[in-house]
């Protein structure tokens, strides 16, 4: 493991009498094995006494995402859009990639609507993507299935629907 921080290192901080600067400066790069100690040695521009708190950030182990399909419950009104959302959530890292299909045939273009992850207070994340057909393409009685591949999965998930099953 090596430490390697800039040579100055500037501190914004907040005080009794408002902001001030605070200009830190490193003495060397510091190299160390795994598990040991290391102590880093740093001067500031002022004379006055200040206590720094130093912290290590360690990155979260995966977690695999779960995919929930939420469909019509029952026909839509005549000449309405139906909308199919995909969701994947409680992943980490951000990465997961969702796509559909019907009846086995990939679905790209106007129609698929997937939006960017957005990450969750515990570090997660969750993504979405709608998929947007025509009463009669949904009346078809084709089925739609969303796929869901993830770095932390050991094979893709799916999850399908067809109207038949919505009612």
């Amino acid at each position: 493991m090596i430490l390697n921080a800039a040579s100055l290192t500037l501190l914004l901080l907040f005080t009794l009498s408002g902001l001030e600067a605070l200009v830190l400066t490193q003495e060397k790069t510091k190299s160390v094995k795994l598990g040991e100690n290391i102590k880093v040695s740093c001067r500031t521009d002022t004379s006055r006494d200040w206590a720094l708190t130093w912290y290590q950030q360690k990155p979260a182990s995966p977690a695999p995402p779960s995919l929930l399909l939420l469909a019509p419950s029952q026909s839509p009104p005549s000449g309405s859009e139906v909308s199919v959302v995909c969701m994947a959530q409680g992943f980490r890292p951000d990465g997961a990639v969702l796509s559909w299909t019907e009846d086995s045939t990939t679905i790209a273009g106007p129609e698929v609507h997937t939006g960017p992850s957005q990450r969750q207070s515990d570090g997660t994340f969750i993504q979405s993507s709608v998929l947007k057909l025509g009463p009669e393409r949904w009346s078809s009685g084709r089925s739609y299935t969303c796929h869901l591949t993830h770095p932390a999965l050991t094979s893709p998930l799916r999850e399908s629907v067809s109207v038949g099953q919505c009612s």
